[in-house]
């Protein structure tokens, strides 16, 4: 089975609030002004702050470490991995946050959003 995963990067946590209550949700979103979205097969691709090996991606924003995390490939299913960086990395649910640990992949279907730091990114997962 062939997997194409679309990562789409539209928006980043509205730190303008007095104060940012991450147990609570939904939080307040501060939209981009161009929403980012780039496609890959089958790869394992870094996501950080800084430049990394290719593929990856860059999130050059306020509370995104220089090696937050991966999205990996791995017997037909598509994974979020965290770095255990301090600011986290969350799966956004029906108003509910899943904190990502680190070295414990989630797996990844359909539409999943995912907070990387203050970032974001949603993860679309199609298969033919």
């Amino acid at each position: 089975m062939s997997s194409t995963l679309t990562i789409e990067i539209y928006g980043v946590l509205d730190l303008s609030q007095e104060s940012v209550e991450l147990s609570q949700m939904p939080y307040k979103l501060q939209e981009l002004p161009l929403t980012v979205s780039v496609k890959f097969n089958e790869a394992n691709i870094l996501i950080g702050s800084i430049p990394q090996p290719a593929p990856s991606v860059l999130l050059n924003y306020p509370g995104v470490t220089r090696r937050h995390g991966r999205v990996f490939f791995s017997e037909d299913t598509w994974y979020v991995e965290a770095f255990g960086s301090d600011n986290g990395m969350w799966l956004l649910s029906n108003n509910k946050r899943t904190l990502a640990e680190k070295g414990q992949p989630l797996a990844v279907s359909g539409s999943s959003v995912f907070l990387f730091g203050t970032v974001y990114v949603r993860l679309i997962v199609e298969s033919s």
